[in-house]
């Protein structure tokens, strides 16, 4: 009878513990199914909820997966500021020359697909389609650019978009290479979008995603202070996601030819009418058109990209590197290696001018003004479709340029004739 009772006491616990294995495996089972056949709710929940261990089950798979089909990253050159966002070993990729094809409407009817399927490697931004655009750009993505934020509205709510970049055999990106934006400091851990990014290479191990590491994003503010004179917290901005492409494409390529970029004077020097009306996406025609949201998110103070001044910068590379522009060429004169002239950089200067370097950055002016209920001193005015946004100072300047040809009108405030 004793024997027995200890045989009892010793089984018990075995028991529990056997017991709490099992359940334990099959809860992690139960989780990897969900991932291997996951919806849009599982995405979202899971983004906040998923156990490490499972990134941890699931990169072990994808692991074994990659190393059988060598993928084409896994060649060539070792760029270090690139990193897998599993794995977190550094891209290798060897492109001679690259195609870096930007969404705007400039390449609708350009023609271009052909010449861009022709380079080594091919760079895409965001979500922007192929399919039923590929006579114009392309069908080839060897890297698709794209920032964080734009990660969950590309793949979560746009079916199409996600069939296209991470499924379809015909379309699909080789790498995705994330960058995050305003973000130098990256909270991986705890950051929505970074675990959305770890679903999303754990499902789709065909496609492999890369990121701005942590000493690329600020070599990347670097930069832009360098060129501009000021830091990007000072100027109250983002950089684009093109101006995260641009960076990559000159660390890989040898050679880039970027398609459908505008230089920075392509709104004011106009060759005909119809340049207003190019859409600022070729696959949005409805959107706004290009030079409406240039000149609007170069105009203002509180926050956005500065394009125009990004492109300026642009062009000044060009000198330095082998990098074209295509549909349309830049045939304008080229930056000098001086101040940047552009309408951001200059509202900076005077404002500094006019206050006495008072402020740091747009962001300790915007918050005195406001401090001081002081008007915005803008004003917004339309000509048929066009919207413009301007200083109350500018404004009459603004509204005789607009006109065509030379028209003299006499002005009701100053007396006299103004011939424009």
């Amino acid at each position: 009878m004793e024997s027995i009772r200890n045989c009892k006491i010793v089984v018990k616990p075995r028991r529990l513990l056997v017991f709490s294995i099992l359940q334990l495996f099959v809860f992690t089972t139960a989780y990897i199914i969900l991932l291997n056949n996951y919806s849009e709710t599982i995405l979202k929940v899971a983004s906040d909820n998923l156990p490490r261990v499972i990134f941890k089950t699931e990169s072990s798979r994808i692991a074994v997966k990659r190393s059988a089909q060598k993928p084409r990253s896994g060649r060539g050159k070792v760029f270090p500021g690139y990193r897998d966002i599993i794995f977190h070993k550094p891209l290798h990729l060897s492109c001679g020359s690259c195609a870096v094809v930007s969404s705007s409407g400039h390449l609708l009817g350009s023609h271009a697909g052909e010449d861009i399927d022709a380079h080594d490697c091919v760079f895409r931004m965001n979500n922007a389609p192929v399919r039923g655009y590929e006579v114009d750009v392309g069908t080839r993505t060897t890297i698709r650019s794209m920032a964080n934020v734009n990660l969950v509205p590309s793949f979560s709510s746009k079916n199409h978009s996600r069939k296209e970049i991470l499924i379809s055999k015909e379309t699909r990106a080789e790498i995705v290479l994330i960058n995050w934006m305003s973000e130098s400091q990256v909270r991986k851990r705890r950051g929505k979008e970074y675990q959305y990014a770890l679903l999303l290479a754990g499902r789709h191990h065909h496609v492999q995603f890369f990121e701005f590491s942590q000493m690329k994003m600020s070599e990347a503010e670097r930069l832009f202070q360098n060129e501009t004179g000021i830091t990007r917290g000072q100027a109250n901005t983002w950089l684009s996601t093109g101006w995260f492409t641009m960076i990559a494409a000159l660390d890989i390529c040898g050679r880039v030819t970027v398609f459908g970029m505008v230089p920075k004077d392509h709104c004011e020097k106009q060759s005909s009418p119809s340049v207003m009306y190019i859409p600022y996406h070729y696959y949005d025609t409805k959107g706004p058109t290009e030079c409406q949201y240039y000149n609007r998110s170069e105009n203002r103070l509180d926050g956005g990209h500065l394009f125009i001044t990004e492109k300026a910068i642009f062009a000044r590379w060009s000198r330095k590197y082998d990098l074209t522009f295509r549909h349309p060429s830049w045939t304008e004169e080229e930056e000098g290696s001086g101040d940047l002239d552009t309408p951001f950089l200059n509202q900076y200067r005077e404002l500094q001018l006019k206050y006495n370097s008072s402020f740091t950055s747009v962001a300790d002016y915007l918050r005195w003004r406001k401090a001081q209920n002081l008007p915005r001193r803008r004003m917004r005015l339309q000509l048929g479709d066009r919207t413009f946004d301007v200083d109350n100072n500018a404004a009459l300047e603004t509204i005789l340029g607009l006109l065509p040809g030379n028209k003299r009108l006499k002005s009701p405030i100053l007396g006299a004739e103004n011939t424009r």
